[in-house]
């Protein structure tokens, strides 16, 4: 697992972001990836209710959904403990000591570490955010713990099951409805929720490769041409609603614009699977 891996990983959390790093060493992480798909307007209407991007629930995290499918095994301990870096994925969390000095700090307060190997009498280290790589002596590590060592290990059962639940979920995604309820969210609120809804579009154009090389979808330049776009317009508008936060300037008429590039976005892809699938 490389920073790179934790970089590219389309997470909502840390643990998460090397969760679906470590797990791709195993199998295809896209597999999961539409158990956890949330329709644009459920994601919308949690967020006009006061939910927070760095404590939002609403959309599964993957290393839970690969737990209840017994495709990963979960330890949770309250020790530090190290002594499986070379049978899995190992994670500890941070205590306020590991942020002194530093100039970016994550959003959630319980921020993990990824561990991945002993070199001598120090670690190597993975963090998510800000993104790094670095060797950690053990003193250092004993410093810095906050309580939870998160260790997973491969298990590979649950594949019939994944199968199922992928043609489900493939056929949820062609009857998408086109549902555009009129909310009321706040420039905030709409920023966080594009921030998750960012996340879903690269997972959900993961999960559309992974049909087309498997023979479900047809293969078809349109699928790219639809996440190229669509990622560009998520970006622009969540840049902008950024921007009008930092400035302390709303947006006012131009939020029903954004929602409007959300609902019509997600009926345009319910269109492509429904006309390109094969099973």
């Amino acid at each position: 697992m490389t920073v790179q891996d934790v970089r590219e990983a389309p997470a909502l959390s840390c643990v998460e972001s090397y969760f679906l790093a470590w797990l791709k060493g195993y199998c295809e992480p896209a597999v999961l990836y539409p158990l956890g798909f949330l329709p644009a307007a459920r994601v919308l209407e949690d967020f006009s209710e006061g939910a927070a991007y760095e404590s939002y629930a609403g959309v599964p995290r993957m290393q839970e959904l690969a737990e209840r499918l017994g495709l990963v095994r979960r330890i949770s301990l309250e020790h530090l403990e190290l002594s499986g870096l070379d049978d899995g994925l190992t994670m500890i969390r941070v205590n306020p000591r590991y942020f002194h000095g530093a100039r970016r700090v994550p959003w959630r307060p319980d921020h993990y570490l990824a561990v991945t190997a002993r070199v001598r009498d120090s670690y190597r280290c993975v963090d998510q955010y800000p993104p790094a790589e670095r060797l950690v002596r053990g003193e250092e590590l004993n410093a810095w713990f906050g309580g939870r060592t998160l260790h997973y290990g491969y298990r590979g059962e649950g594949a019939t099951r994944l199968d199922e639940a992928g043609k489900e979920a493939l056929d949820r995604m062609s009857r998408l409805a086109d549902d555009r309820p009129a909310l009321q969210l706040s420039d905030r609120a709409l920023r966080d929720a594009l921030g998750v809804l960012r996340v879903q579009l690269k997972r959900v154009s993961a999960w559309v490769s992974l049909l087309v090389r498997q023979g479900w979808l047809c293969a078809d330049p349109a699928f790219g041409e639809y996440f190229v776009r669509r990622q560009a317009a998520f970006d622009r508008d969540y840049l902008r609603l950024e921007l009008c936060l930092c400035r302390g300037r709303g947006e006012g008429g131009a939020q029903a614009g954004v929602m409007e590039r959300i609902y019509g976005g997600q009926a345009e892809l319910a269109s492509l699977i429904k006309t390109r699938r094969r099973l």
